[in-house]
């Protein structure tokens, strides 16, 4: 088998037998100059020069597949080489050996046992190796937080880049473990992820859990729309309000529950296979109403004074809210 491989595990981990192991080094001014020249990146000079300070820092404290050097390795240091240069060395440190590339080529072929043996450390490496998979929610560690972009390792080739906006007021910390939802392993420009969809994909589970148990979840009135509401449920998940299940009482005005806050219960999830949320406001308030009502009695007595708050007055008298509803 022949085969040239490059990350910071592979002469450790993946093929700590290669008879050929070479570690390629660059001071951190190089590294940041050519990332920088190479023009992927919209951070500054200075920026890039400390998110590989970090990354390598992170890469060196790894429990599985560190990056460090292997005893055998040959070391070459290319800050003031270029790509040609490194290639000669290589080649040089090769032939050092009797080698050159072809022959070791057929070397390799004739020598069957060698063959298996990579194979072997080959299957034995990806058994070890942690399998991540696209379209999952998985846990990243957040390695650098810039003015719009926070950076994330999910244990993939490089981290992944979401936008500072998809956190909203809560911006997370450097260090920190957060939840992200992996899309891509092999996106455009390294690991696709994102933190909206995470957030998403976690309340529509829950949303399910409260639908079939009968629970209330928390929303917001935010808009007016044809025959009632919409009421954002966070995550980008929005449901549809009917004005008669707004409020326990007749809607007036319907100017006067925009931005409300509260809770709601989900009437319908799925309309035609797809996504069609209905919450009811109503059924909710009414429950509370009861509550309240059967709490007051239970723990007050006739003869008692109480206290209440004068909602409205009516021709025959006037309605008292006593805690939660109405006398």
């Amino acid at each position: 088998l022949s085969v040239i491989c490059e990350g910071r595990d592979m002469t450790t981990v993946v093929f700590p037998q290669a008879e050929f192991k070479f570690y390629l080094d660059a001071s951190i001014d190089v590294q940041a100059k050519r990332r920088f020249e190479q023009g992927v990146s919209n951070l500054s000079l200075e920026e890039i020069r400390q998110a590989i300070i970090k990354r390598d820092e992170m890469d060196r404290n790894k429990a599985e597949g560190a990056l460090k050097k292997a005893p055998d390795a040959v070391y070459i240091d290319t800050s003031d080489l270029t790509i040609n240069q490194v290639c000669e060395i290589i080649e040089s440190k090769l032939k050092t050996k009797g080698l050159t590339m072809a022959q070791k080529e057929v070397e390799q072929n004739i020598d069957q046992s060698s063959k298996d043996d990579i194979h072997t450390q080959l299957e034995e490496s990806i058994n070890k190796m942690e399998q991540v998979e696209d379209n999952v929610l998985v846990q990243g560690k957040v390695v650098q937080v810039t003015d719009d972009t926070v950076f994330v390792d999910v244990n993939c080739k490089s981290e992944g880049k979401i936008p500072l906006a998809e956190f909203g007021d809560d911006v997370p910390k450097v260090g920190s473990t957060i939840t992200v939802y992996l899309i891509s392993q092999f996106g455009k420009n390294g690991p696709e992820v994102s933190k909206i969809r995470a957030d998403e994909k976690r309340l529509w589970e829950g949303f399910k859990t409260a639908f079939s148990e009968k629970t209330a979840v928390d929303g917001k009135i935010a808009s007016l729309t044809k025959g009632g509401y919409m009421v954002d449920l966070g995550g980008g998940i929005s449901a549809f309000l009917p004005i008669s299940q707004a409020d326990s009482q007749k809607v007036e005005k319907a100017e006067k529950l925009l931005g409300t806050k509260g809770q709601f219960y989900i009437e319908r999830l799925y309309s035609d296979g797809r996504r069609n949320v209905v919450v009811n406001r109503r059924k909710y308030l009414e429950e509370k109403i009861d509550a309240n009502r059967e709490k007051f009695f239970e723990e007050v007595r006739i003869g008692d004074t109480v206290k209440g708050s004068v909602k409205s007055f009516t021709s025959f008298g006037a309605f008292i809210d006593l805690g939660g509803f109405d006398g």
